[in-house]
């Protein structure tokens, strides 16, 4: 896989992937104990930051 300037580092894609996993277990299991929910939500969280901050460093790049 070849990654442009402006392409998200490999982290963010895989933290993507890893929701989008637990969005289709999340729709077959409808009565997920609460450690799965858990994981689920941290996990979503770390996505979020992660794609905050990556834009805030690439912005940071492009203005200077």
């Amino acid at each position: 896989m070849v990654f442009h300037e402006t392409s998200p580092p490999p982290e963010v894609i895989f933290l993507i992937l890893v929701i989008v996993n637990a969005l289709i277990i999340n729709r077959k299991n409808m009565f997920l104990n609460n450690l799965q929910m858990r994981t689920q939500i941290v996990v979503f969280c770390l996505t979020e930051v992660n794609q905050i901050l990556w834009f805030k460093y690439n912005a940071k790049f492009q203005d200077s």
